[in-house]
């Protein structure tokens, strides 16, 4: 995988769990590559992930230590355990005014704080491991891969446990990947196509499965993506396929597509990507259509015959524009 950093550093992220930091000297713009791996540079463990607080400081998770990178010196911060106690894993990271937060598995959380350089832990009551940190509504969500998801209250210092055992479509509970987006809308993926939503408001899951002619779950390899577009529409691809925008008043997905079918997605047809632009259009790239674009906007401009009747009558002939403060 590729990640961006917003300092201008690239990494690039391997199956294996090495990785290479990419930088660029803006003196001379020459490229400089450096290799990140339990055999260079790194101590011990495979990258699971890079971030990057809001000092500039740039954080090396891998699953067995935490490492900090600061004016391409590297620190460990809390190495690998031993062989008789285990590895030591950090999956999820998130900043939190002066602490970042660190998920770890079994259910452990490392907070380190910027200005005092200490590091605490802390202890959820499950053994699964912490693969996303999520804010939102105020609360802080710890989602694991197996035990659904723990929201923190700040002012009361608890925490509560949501499972998903009442998901009733969802065969594979396990979790892949956690997102939100406005409104306080967590969108969860699991190995199975479609997606999950957690209302962080109403404390409430839905489950969204994309369906084709046939009323089969859409098994596109595609993922799924979310894009709020300036026209406040809200655009999700659940896993598998089936672009769809989400109706807050019904609180359900509605497929989309250009076509006039009844069914938005068939078999034989996916979306493989869509982006929105600055002015709301939306492009769609898809298996059958190609490339398309949609335009939300209503044409601006109209043709207006003081004497409609005849269009060669003088009445016609314009020869200045004024617009007056109403718009008109």
């Amino acid at each position: 995988s590729i990640q961006v950093l917003t300092n201008g550093i690239t990494w690039l992220r391997y199956t294996d769990g090495s990785a290479v930091r990419a930088s660029t000297h803006l003196s001379d713009l020459s490229l400089t590559l450096d290799v990140y791996s339990d055999k260079d540079n790194l101590p011990s463990g495979k990258i699971q992930s890079v971030y990057l607080d809001s000092r500039e400081q740039e954080w090396i998770l891998t699953d067995n230590g935490l490492y900090l990178l600061k004016d391409n010196l590297l620190c460990s911060i809390i190495t690998g355990g031993s062989p008789s106690d285990g590895p030591v894993a950090f999956r999820s990271v998130a900043e939190l005014g002066d602490s970042l937060i660190f998920g770890s598995d079994n259910g452990k959380i490392y907070t380190y704080s910027l200005s005092r350089k200490t590091i605490s832990t802390e202890q959820l009551e499950t053994s699964a491991s912490i693969i996303s940190i999520r804010s939102g509504a105020g609360k802080m969500l710890y989602i694991t891969d197996k035990d659904g998801l723990f929201m923190y209250h700040p002012g009361e210092r608890t925490y509560r446990h949501f499972t998903l055992n009442r998901l009733q479509e969802r065969k594979d509970k396990t979790i892949e990947s956690a997102s939100i987006t406005n409104n306080h809308l967590l969108w969860i993926t699991h190995p199975d196509p479609g997606v999950t939503l957690f209302d962080m408001q109403r404390l409430e899951f839905r489950e969204f499965i994309g369906k084709d002619e046939e009323g089969r779950p859409l098994c596109s390899e595609t993922g799924f993506f979310a894009i709020e577009d300036p026209n406040n529409i809200l655009w999700i691809h659940p896993k598998g396929g089936g672009l769809s925008y989400y109706d807050p008043q019904r609180k359900t997905l509605i497929p989309f597509n250009t076509t006039d079918r009844p069914v938005k997605w068939k078999s034989n047809d996916r979306c493989f990507s869509a982006f929105s632009d600055k002015q709301g259009n939306l492009w769609m790239s898809t298996q059958l259509n190609r490339l398309n674009r949609v335009t939300f906007i209503p044409d601006k401009f109209h043709f207006h015959l003081p004497a409609p009747e005849d269009p060669d009558l003088p009445e016609n002939e314009i020869r200045a524009v004024y617009t007056d403060k109403k718009g008109r």
